[in-house]
């Protein structure tokens, strides 16, 4: 018994289903749109920030250097069209002259001449010195001042021990009319004048800078906050570049300085970067528990509201399907519900109803079968003993009604045979007499019973069956009674002159599968469906064939359920039928 039990409730039309789909629908684009342009939109800002930062900063010190280009270039030409390589006056006069005092981009020094043979013997700010010259060959850019002259050459970052400041310099190489080397214009920008500059053109205190050198990964100049390890991290994620000068990482942009070996990378200080995605997956899940709550309010109501009392109205159908007896009660004012306890009422009524009337089929059929059987079994035997002339000797045409009696009476008892069957097997009162047989034994007998017929129609039987012998542990009489049923039916609906297959074999999931194919007048595909229910016939089939009562595959079905196995039907209208039957591996020895 079960007890059904339902709150008052408001009543439920079908806006409030479509309400909270839209709700649902809606909530979730919001979120997953929210989440994407939020990030889209920081990301976006992020890299425009670190582009306009690093362009900002190539643009300074390429203008630092194109003007140091041009002075030391101007010098330079003034040296060689004066003739003066070795005229130290004049090109400490000259040098003097392009003295910027108090720069703090340019080193105090500002220029000097360093000869062919890399000795320093001139400076704007000392003088001339040819005997306590300083030597610069082993400088690292001193050599490619003679290699690649007329062009910048920038070294290491050095420590001017008079100036005490840190200064990248800068050779300029000179070559005469006849393109020799006669030597160099040396200079160099003060780091910390550099720093300062570019201090003026970053706004956000978050924005962090780093100078590369390319030749060797070291900082050359950099924000205070960056230090060696953090520089090295991003050259690490830096890929190969060939043709891309530039890259852009999670929280730094790369690029490269044209002409010169220096690289600019930007930088969002880390600390701010990670704060800013921490606060993000924070208003994210704020935001996602927040959309969650506002959804479980309207679910929680439907589920109490609708979905526990459908489910509990799932469970009394279910019970009502099955031979259960059921008793419920519902208390609700909701309009759906109240129909449906109603319906629920009715159905309960004509459950009852069509089982007392299947109850009374069946002990019909069980009595019928029993009552008809007796006689029936006197006609056929009197309609044999008179068609075998036991008594003596009749007239021919006696014998032929007498063959006719005989037929017509076994005809009529294997339908008799078959109701009995039906009634039996839907009563469940029929037992499984299981056995071990050969398979080929018993459709081999099922043939014989139909061999008379097979003659009359001149059908030709393939038969297909695997080397060894197969046994199967079943009931022998149904699993004949069910294959006799196949064979009846493909012999029915089979042409003059036909072909019918018989195929055994063991398939790929280790089942005993057996086909009956006929080649006959086919089922129309509206009406398999029919032919599978109880004393359903298609159409087409019963004007060729009036001898049935359609019980033959439904029994074919329910002995196989019995045994657990399945049925399969196929046909194509006009061509072909075949029939699958499939034991399962457990009923094979």
């Amino acid at each position: 018994m079960i007890k059904i039990f339902y709150n008052k409730n408001k009543k439920i039309s079908q806006k409030f289903y479509l309400i909270s789909f839209l709700l649902l629908t809606s909530l979730i684009i919001f979120y997953f749109s929210f989440c994407i342009y939020d990030n889209f939109i920081l990301q976006k800002k992020i890299k425009s920030d670190l582009i306009i930062s690093n362009q900002k900063i190539s643009r300074k010190i390429d203008d630092s250097l194109a003007y140091t280009n041009h002075i030391m270039k101007y010098i330079g030409d003034q040296i060689v069209r004066s003739n003066a390589k070795n005229n130290y006056k004049f090109i400490n006069k000259l040098l003097i002259s392009y003295r910027i005092p108090n720069n703090d981009l340019l080193s105090w020094s500002t220029f000097s001449w360093v000869d062919e043979n890399f000795h320093l013997v001139v400076s704007s700010n000392i003088g001339i010195d040819t005997k306590n010259f300083s030597d610069l060959s082993k400088r690292d850019y001193m050599p490619n001042t003679a290699l690649y002259p007329n062009t910048l050459q920038l070294g290491q970052p050095v420590f001017g021990v008079k100036s005490n400041l840190w200064s990248i310099p800068i050779g300029y190489g000179v070559v005469d009319s006849k393109n020799n080397y006669i030597g160099s214009v040396v200079t160099g920008i003060v780091i910390d004048g550099l720093r300062n500059k570019l201090k003026e053109i970053l706004d956000d205190k978050n924005l962090l800078y780093a100078v590369i050198d390319e030749r060797n990964g070291t900082e050359v100049i950099k924000s205070d906050q960056v230090d060696k390890i953090l520089v090295q991290k991003i050259l690490r994620e830096i890929p190969y570049l060939d043709n891309n000068n530039s890259f852009y990482g999670k929280f730094f942009y790369y690029q490269k300085i044209n002409n010169y070996p220096y690289a600019i990378i930007t930088i969002y200080s880390p600390k701010q970067y990670h704060k800013w995605i921490k606060e993000r997956r924070i208003s994210y899940s704020l935001l996602f528990v927040g959309m969650i709550t506002i959804f479980l309010i309207p679910l929680i109501i439907l589920r109490r509201k609708l979905i526990i009392p459908i489910i509990q109205l799932s469970e009394a159908t279910k019970c009502i399907a099955s031979d259960k007896k059921i008793n419920f009660y519902i208390n609700s004012n909701i309009k759906e519900i109240k129909e449906l306890e109603k319906q629920l009422k009715n159905l309960e009524k004509y459950k009852l109803d069509l089982l007392r009337a299947r109850d009374a089929q069946s002990n019909f059929f069980l009595n019928m079968s029993h009552e008809l059987r007796t006689p029936l079994t006197g006609v056929i035997s009197f309609a044999e003993l008179i068609k075998n002339q036991f008594h003596g000797k009749i007239n021919p045409e006696y014998k032929i009604m007498a063959e006719h009696i005989y037929n017509s009476s076994n005809h009529l008892l294997t339908m008799i045979n078959n109701l009995l069957n039906f009634s039996k097997i839907n009563n469940r009162t029929i037992k499984l007499l299981e056995e071990k047989f050969i398979v080929f034994n018993e459709i081999v007998s099922a043939e014989e019973k139909v061999l008379s017929e097979i003659l009359k129609k001149n059908l030709k039987i393939e038969k297909s069956f695997p080397d060894e012998e197969i046994y199967l542990f079943a009931d022998r009489e149904m699993f004949g009674r069910m294959f006799l049923n196949l064979l009846s039916n493909a012999v029915k609906f089979s042409h003059q002159d036909g072909k019918i297959e018989i195929k055994i074999f063991i398939n790929n999931l280790r089942e005993l599968e057996i086909q009956v194919i006929d080649y006959g007048i086919g089922i129309k595909s509206e009406d398999i469906d029919l032919v599978m229910e109880e004393y359903g016939q298609a159409h087409d089939g019963y004007k060729n064939n009036k001898n049935g009562i359609g019980l033959g595959l439904p029994i074919v079905q329910k002995i196989l359920n019995v045994h657990g196995g399945k049925m399969k039907l196929e046909s194509v209208y006009g061509q072909k039928t075949m029939v699958q039957i499939i034991f399962p591996e457990s009923r094979i020895v």
